[in-house]
């Protein structure tokens, strides 16, 4: 009994490991050391290159919600043509925002002699007569009434926000409603500086204007006239009581006007005849 049932265990045995699990899959475990998955190639620490974020718009260094729009050269001293300092004021007033108004009339000094009054600045504009070639500190871009007829101004500034910048403004001689260098009329928060109001090219001939080197009109406040640098100095040399002048309707309007660093007398050095305007 106990040796057939030991047959019988045996037998059974046997066909289990005959039957066995499913076969494994052909190529198991066999074949596969040298497959390229198994084995990718190795990169070098040095070679991991991180990913590099988003590209950010650069934004420009100072900049002020009101920028330069356009520049208008004045290549010429000749006036009612191409390139000269009516024709860029003409096209600075019809270009929407602030303007610049340059100067490359050869080099070195040069004079402007209108033959009658300029345009009216109506938009916002820089004229910067420092941009002349040759300029070294001191104006070579003159501005002269000398041919522009009965009842002319040098500039008339309506538009506001602008900027006149190392001009010299001088002879502007008749009288009436005119006889201004630059006037500064309605709108306010203008620059005047570096500029030499009734005197030479030189800084010591005394060129004046009729009535007032600079004058401020109909409530045009928050002026700045001259600066806290000998750069952004006006120097003028009108008669004592006309170097500029605030003929504004109310004291109202004619407050914010910050002018110092200004000079009167015939040297710019200042060596000369020296008092506040």
């Amino acid at each position: 009994m106990n040796a057939r049932f030991l047959l019988v265990s045996l037998a059974l045995i046997l066909s289990f490991q005959w039957v066995g699990a499913a076969p494994m899959p052909a190529g198991y475990g066999v074949g596969r050391a040298n497959d390229p998955a198994d084995h990718p190639v190795p990169v070098p620490y040095d070679a991991i290159v991180a990913p590099k974020p988003a590209a950010v718009p650069a934004v420009a260094a100072g900049s002020t919600p009101q920028q330069i729009q356009a520049t208008f050269t004045v290549t010429t001293a000749a006036d009612n043509v191409p390139g000269s300092l009516r024709a860029a004021i003409t096209s600075a007033n019809s270009s929407p925002g602030l303007d610049l108004i340059a100067f490359a009339i050869g080099s070195g000094f040069v004079s402007l002699t209108p033959g009658s009054q300029l345009p009216d600045i109506t938009d916002p504009v820089v004229i910067d007569g420092t941009l002349q070639p040759g300029f070294a500190g001191t104006p070579i871009v003159e501005l002269a009434g000398t041919a522009a007829g009965p009842n002319a101004i040098g500039l008339v500034i309506k538009a506001g926000s602008s900027t006149v910048r190392g001009l010299i403004v001088n002879r502007w001689l008749t009288t009436g409603s005119g006889g201004f260098g630059i006037v500064l009329d309605v709108l306010g928060n203008n620059v005047i500086e570096g500029c030499w109001c009734g005197i030479d090219q030189t800084g010591t001939l005394a060129r004046p204007s009729a009535v007032n080197g600079i004058a401020i009109f109909n409530a045009s406040t928050n002026n700045r006239i001259g600066g806290t640098t000998a750069a952004q100095r006006n120097v003028s040399h009108q008669p004592p009581a006309s170097s500029w002048r605030s003929a504004s309707k109310s004291a109202a309007d004619a407050g914010g006007i910050a002018g110092s660093g200004r000079q009167v007398g015939p040297a710019q050095s200042g060596s000369r005849r020296r008092a506040s305007m």
